[in-house]
């Protein structure tokens, strides 16, 4: 029986019991993995957390959970083995990669036990602290080094593989789930970048036929899917509408909670608007769908946004996206053909445009229309191949697709 193939992956964002829930891409690219190739590869999770003193008295929930699960050595997460790296904190950006060294040294023995056995891929999800222990890790296992560039403060990350060139010598792949990232990081480092979104489940992306028939007549139906906070801008598109809310019939459904729930209410109400903002709450995916299927147009100038997931599973609906721009999926979308893209915190350019598209209903469905031929073509099965192309070169290519072909779907 052929051996399988271990992948180790290396994420600092993940959710920790007893803390609030953190971003879920690695588990779904982990899971899409696992599913479509369960009989060739094992899939391991590891997730560098800061190191607490045993002793130091502390109150923070977040530190409490950090302490109690490096005791434990590891955690289940979904149903996944999280398996734990402590590593050093230090505030000073001058002090932290020294102090991410000096961790490496102090957890050598720890280091050593996860590659055993030795996988055949690294994978680090983030810079720090993934991508330093994946660079130590690929020395003791001569595993190949797949490397994710999703930091919103990319251009930092830029900066320091421009003082540090030799940190990218060991890596074998870059990958990112921006376009907008890919094309600034290749325009100032030497190595291309592989772009590979966050993918969507074939229920999500709606029939042509369904797209086709879509009506954007009525009130203006806008929405807005996201966790509240500051930086998602809704604040922005609250303004906006009150701009418009003389000349403009519309409905504005915000799904969602967060710590800005209580201060986006309070605003929708000094603006004089809160009859026609609905406040849904946190919503299944199935609601998620139902309530982008009868909307015209999905508001989210959120910034900075490394990719955005919901903005493709609006598009995969059919419905018009609105972004900012130099974040999210700008570089995907083409302003005015297949999205719209606006200035960030600029709540009078928004308003401008709502109110034209409120004139333009052919605009809302010809753009819908072209987004959506975008987003279908990036459903789960072709992210896996991506992934499988980036961790296994020399059996997948985009010639040759014969190992996954074998191991899809099982």
């Amino acid at each position: 029986m052929q051996q399988k193939e271990t992948i180790l992956h290396l994420s600092t964002v993940l959710s920790i019991p007893g803390v609030k829930p953190d971003n879920d891409f690695l588990l779904k690219i982990v899971s899409e993995l696992t599913r479509a190739c369960s009989r060739a590869t094992i899939q391991k999770i590891i997730r560098p957390i800061p190191f607490v003193p045993p002793l130091l008295p502390i109150r923070n929930p977040k530190l409490t959970a950090y302490r109690s699960i490096a005791k434990a050595g590891g955690y289940d997460l979904d149903g996944f083995k999280i398996d734990i790296v402590c590593h050093l904190i230090w505030q000073s950006p001058a002090w932290r990669r020294m102090v991410l060294a000096l961790s490496v040294v102090l957890n050598v023995g720890r280091i050593s036990e996860l590659v055993s056995p030795k996988p055949s891929v690294i994978h680090c999800h983030y810079t720090f602290p993934d991508l330093i222990l994946g660079l130590v890790l690929k020395q003791l296992s001569r595993a190949r080094l797949v490397y994710t560039i999703r930091e919103t403060d990319h251009e930092d990350v830029i900066r320091l593989f421009r003082k540090f060139p030799f940190l990218l010598d060991a890596v074998d792949e870059i990958t990112s789930p921006s376009v907008l990232i890919k094309r600034r990081f290749e325009a100032a480092i030497p190595r291309e970048v592989k772009f590979v979104p966050h993918g969507l489940a074939e229920a999500q992306v709606a029939e042509s036929d369904q797209v086709s028939a879509k009506t954007f007549s009525g009130p203006l139906q806008l929405c807005s899917v996201c966790r509240l906070l500051r930086w998602k801008n809704l604040h922005v598109v609250l303004q906006a509408l009150s701009r418009i809310s003389q000349q403009t019939e519309f409905v504005y459904t915000i799904i969602g909670d967060g710590p800005e729930l209580g201060r986006l209410q309070a605003l929708a109400g000094d603006l004089g608007i809160s009859d026609k903002v609905v406040f849904a709450g946190y919503q299944d995916s199935a609601a998620i769908s139902a309530t982008l299927d009868s909307s015209h147009l999905m508001l989210l100038p959120s910034f900075r946004e490394t990719f955005g997931r919901v903005y493709f599973e609006a598009m995969a609906r059919g419905v018009p996206i609105v972004c900012s721009r130099g974040s999210g999926v700008d570089g995907i979308v083409v302003d005015n053909v297949s999205g719209f893209l606006v200035a960030a915190g600029e709540d009078r350019e928004l308003a401008r445009l709502i109110r034209s598209l409120d004139t333009d209903r052919d605009s809302l469905r010809k753009v819908g229309k072209q987004g959506w031929s975008i987003a279908r073509q990036w459903t789960w099965d072709r992210v896996v191949r991506s992934f499988i192309d980036c961790y296994f070169p020399h059996v997948v290519s985009p010639n040759n697709s014969a190992y996954f072909e074998q191991t899809v779907m099982v």
